[in-house]
């Protein structure tokens, strides 16, 4: 099974959710005493509960292509989006030719699915990491982005946050 970088968007959620949140000492009976404003939670869920659920839309004209050539240089910085995730994700990254951008080796300390540390060389295989996006173009497309110009469908296929 191959590794996937740990996604930037479920860090993003869990500090989302447990900001301001402190331990505290239990309440008797031993339930966690809530601390200053800290919520029960009950408006999160009232508002969970007012989204509706939809089904599929058809596939009908996807095609990758429609995202834009894949990992583009969207940030002006002269490297392609997967090279950025790489140098970000991996520890002492190694660069082709002594340059900045096409990250040829380094290493992933610390797994997110195994906890092991695994070492990235790009090529075959590329030592068990791989870069995608953590919503799937086709699904993307099938939920509403089909309907988005092309400029932001090609934003959203290169976003740093949405890739892991």
């Amino acid at each position: 099974m191959r590794s996937r970088l740990v996604p930037p968007v479920l860090s993003l959620l869990c500090a989302t959710v447990l900001a301001g949140c402190t331990q505290d000492s239990p309440a008797p009976g031993g339930a966690p005493a809530p601390g200053p404003g800290v919520a029960d939670g009950a408006p999160a869920r009232a508002a969970v509960d007012t989204l509706s659920v939809k089904g599929r839309a058809p596939r009908t004209g996807y095609a990758r292509e429609e995202f834009g050539k894949a990992w583009l240089d969207t940030d002006s910085n002269g490297c392609g989006t997967r090279d950025d995730i790489l140098k970000r994700d991996l520890a002492g990254p190694a660069f082709k030719d002594g340059g900045a951008c096409t990250v040829v080796s380094g290493v992933l300390e610390k797994d997110p699915y195994t906890g092991g540390r695994i070492r990235y060389r790009r090529g075959a295989g590329g030592g068990g990491i791989d870069i995608d996006h953590v919503v799937a173009l086709s699904d993307a497309w099938q939920k509403g982005a089909g309907g988005w110009d092309r400029g932001k469908r090609v934003a959203f296929a290169n976003d740093l946050m949405l890739a892991a």
